[in-house]
Parts: C-alpha cells; structure tokens; sequence
C-alpha cells in the first residue's frame, strides 16, 4: 500500500498552501495602504484558482479544454488589470529613493519578487493545461 495521496488529491492542497502564500506576501507591496495594493487584490481569488490551476495541469483529465481556455483567459486579463494599475499607478507617482518600482519599497522588493514567482507559476500551470490537451487532440 502507497503511503501519501495521488497527485490528483496533493496538488489542490498543495496549490491551495501555495495560494494563502500568494496573499500573505501580496500585503507586503501595499504597504499598509501606501503602496501598489493591485497585487493584493488579484491575489485574494488565489485560493480558489491556484487548487483548479494545479488540478488541470495534473493532465489526468482528457475532457476539458474549454475550462484551461477560460483559466489562461482569466490570467490574461488579470495581468492586464495589474499593468494598468501600475501605469495608472505611476502616473501619481513621486520618485522615492526607497522605492525601485512605484509602490513597492526596496525593502520589500524580494517579498515582492517571490510573490511575483507564485502569481506567474499559476499561470504556466494554466497554459500548460491548454498545451497538453491540445497535443492530445491533435495526436
């Protein structure tokens, strides 16, 4: 007997660890309001998109493309919100010598970066998903 779950039952749990990591980190650039809170934002619905984006990636499922399709949609558009509101964003923005991007301090720079990491690795698993069921259907 295998000791430990199938990775159709670890990946949700480890995406769902994954996501509340996402949010915890994403308060750090917002700054107690005074910096770039879009990341924090974006990152609330983590929990629920981070579990379905390791899921579907898992490729366990041969049925489905319409639901990879609509996770890369969603990531597209959420990458979108999050670069107009940073160019919105800078447009207000007053030059800090703390600060290397416009909200985000220089202290909480490498917070920001592993953030960053776990917002872009949701969406390689969302793109992923599309390409193997894609290769499927073609081969």
């Amino acid at each position: 007997m295998k000791s430990g779950g199938s990775p159709l039952t670890t990946s949700p749990v480890i995406g769902l660890i994954l996501s509340f990591i996402a949010v915890l980190l994403a308060f750090f650039p917002a700054g107690a309001g005074e910096g770039w809170s879009a990341p924090l934002m974006v990152s609330l619905a983590l929990p629920l998109i981070y579990p379905v984006a390791m899921i579907r990636s898992s490729g366990r499922s041969r049925e489905g493309l319409p639901w990879d399709v609509a996770l890369v949609a969603l990531a597209i558009s959420a990458d979108i919100y999050l670069c107009m509101d940073l160019a919105h964003y800078a447009q207000e923005w007053l030059p800090r010598a703390r600060e290397v991007l416009p909200g985000v301090d220089r202290s909480v720079f490498p917070i920001f970066l592993i953030w960053l990491a776990l917002w872009l690795h949701w969406q390689f698993l969302a793109v992923r998903a599309v390409l193997r069921r894609t290769a499927r259907r073609a081969g």
